[in-house]
């Protein structure tokens, strides 16, 4: 009886030291297996992508609106269109199929375009009013020396702006006056010629314009449109007197009206 029970308990210690021998083993496969995945995911993992942190999807912005990356030194450039849909094929897959404006920002650096980064987007000089679509391609040069090596650079996702209707902008003025030979009706006639530069986003660049003449009384208004290309200013005023001011005036098609700089001009024989 005694030599039974001395084996059962020779057995039970037995199968508890194996127990706590295997239970050590697996603990130690478990902790080898984790640390290899670490290493594993550090060895594989991708650097994260360069990013456009301004204009934010959606946000209302001016006609030169300023952008901002999350990276010191790179390259970005950015597109816009009036449409979502980008080229699948060819060399600038992924590039809107219908783009309307563009600008290059060198991003940090001696050649550094900024900050700020104020997009140039060439002719026309400022974006219309309106809704756009628009992405980037970005290239952040730290991640050349990261462990997964550089992303691809490839166009970014397509988000959404707004650029707001802003008042026209009177950039300068000409204006001058001189006897022209008189008309039946008229016994002094004058000839007011001029030119006009201004700038402004609406759809169609073109301005209301009002000179408002005077010489201590009223003179004449003279009233009309210019086209984005065509700002030149010839009319015929029926006046006696041998000078006068001027005061421009400019109306867009948002309704928005700005002073040009008062002008005094004597009518010359």
């Amino acid at each position: 009886m005694e030599t039974l029970q001395r084996l059962q308990h020779e057995r039970a210690l037995i199968l508890r030291r194996y127990s706590s021998a295997a239970s050590m083993r697996s603990r130690r496969l478990l902790r080898l297996m984790v640390v290899t995945a670490t290493t594993l995911c550090a060895c594989t993992t991708v650097a994260s992508a360069a990013e456009v942190i301004g204009p934010t999807d959606g946000e209302t912005v001016g006609s030169r609106p300023t952008f901002a990356f999350d990276f010191t030194r790179g390259n970005a450039a950015i597109e816009f269109s009036h449409a979502p849909e980008t080229k699948t094929a060819g060399d600038d897959t992924g590039g809107f199929v219908d783009e309307v404006a563009s600008d290059y920002f060198i991003v940090g650096g001696e050649y550094t375009d900024g900050p700020p980064y104020i997009l140039d987007p060439g002719y026309p000089p400022r974006l219309v009013a309106g809704r756009y679509f628009w992405h980037a391609k970005l290239d952040d040069y730290a991640d050349d020396d990261q462990p997964g090596g550089e992303p691809p650079v490839t166009w970014g996702p397509v988000r959404t702006l707004i650029v707001r209707d802003e008042p026209i902008l009177f950039e300068g003025w000409t204006i001058s006056a001189s006897e022209v030979r008189p008309r039946r009706g008229c016994s002094r006639l004058v000839r007011v010629r001029g030119r006009i530069a201004f700038s402004d986003n609406s759809s169609d660049g073109a301005a209301r314009y009002t000179i408002r003449l005077s010489s201590g009384k009223g003179i004449a208004r003279l009233r009309g449109r210019f086209s984005e290309f065509d700002t030149q200013l010839d009319r015929l005023v029926c006046t006696r007197v041998r000078a006068f001011t001027a005061t421009p005036y400019l109306r867009d098609e948002g309704g928005h009206v700005t002073v040009g700089e008062v002008r005094r001009v004597r009518v010359r024989r």
